[in-house]
């Protein structure tokens, strides 16, 4: 008997473990890797086609912060706004260049 992690850690008999050999694919692995968005295709071409939004950015990298900055420090040293939906807003480059030095981000990992 083995535990399955992937059977919610329920003890199995092992004959019920594929192995490597006879588990099935994935499907996903067969199809060529695409960028993700929350965009399909025809939406992307259409906001460029229109130029509906000045600016479409994409997110190819993502880092943590080696200090943790405490929302205190964004409204008082950064000066971000506390009215505004903090999930997406956006940040002039003092604002910007502030969470990059409180959250002792390395320099060489922001490309402007």
């Amino acid at each position: 008997r083995k535990i399955d992690l992937r059977n919610n850690h329920k003890i199995v008999n092992e004959a019920q473990i594929p192995d490597k050999e006879t588990a099935p694919k994935r499907p996903f692995l067969d199809t060529p890797p695409q960028p993700y968005s929350v965009f399909n295709q025809n939406e992307l071409n259409d906001f460029y086609e229109r130029k509906k939004y000045p600016y479409l950015i994409r997110f190819t990298y993502n880092f943590a912060l080696k200090k943790r900055i405490i929302r205190g420090d964004l409204l008082e040293k950064a000066g971000l706004d506390e009215g505004k939906y903090w999930g997406f807003m956006e940040l002039t480059n003092d604002q910007f260049a502030c969470i990059t030095k409180l959250g002792q981000i390395d320099k060489g990992l922001v490309v402007n």
